[in-house]
C-alpha cells in the first residue's frame, strides 16, 4: 500500500502533536524533580525497597493511572488511525443484480 500525501501529512501532524506532548511531560517531570529536591541521577539510584509503605502505595497508584492514561491514548490513536484508513464502499449494486 502506497502512502498518499494525505497519509504523510496526517503522520507528520501526529508526530508534531506527540513532540508537543513530550515537551509538556518533560517540563512536568523537571518541575516534580525540583519539588522533590532530586536530580535524575539520584532518582535512578533511588532504592524503592527503602520507601515507606505510604510512598509505595502512592507510587503504585501513579503507575496504574499512567498506564490507564497511556492505554486510553493508544485506543484513541488506533481508532483514529482505523477511521482514516477506511473508505466507505459505494452504495451501488452489482450490474445485473436485483436489490431487495
Amino acid at each position: 500500500m502506497a502512502l498518499t500525501s494525505g497519509d504523510i501529512a496526517a503522520r507528520v501532524d501526529l508526530i508534531e502533536r506527540l513532540k508537543s506532548e513530550m515537551g509538556k511531560l518533560d517540563e512536568r517531570f523537571e518541575h516534580q524533580l525540583k519539588a522533590l529536591g532530586l536530580t535524575e541521577k539520584e532518582l535512578k539510584n533511588l532504592n524503592i525497597a527503602k520507601l515507606s509503605p505510604e510512598l509505595k502505595r502512592i507510587k503504585k497508584q501513579n503507575e496504574l493511572a499512567a498506564r490507564k492514561a497511556g492505554d486510553e491514548r493508544l485506543r484513541e490513536a488506533k481508532a483514529k488511525s482505523s477511521q482514516d484508513k477506511t473508505t466507505p464502499m459505494p452504495a451501488t449494486t452489482r450490474r445485473g443484480a436485483i436489490s431487495a
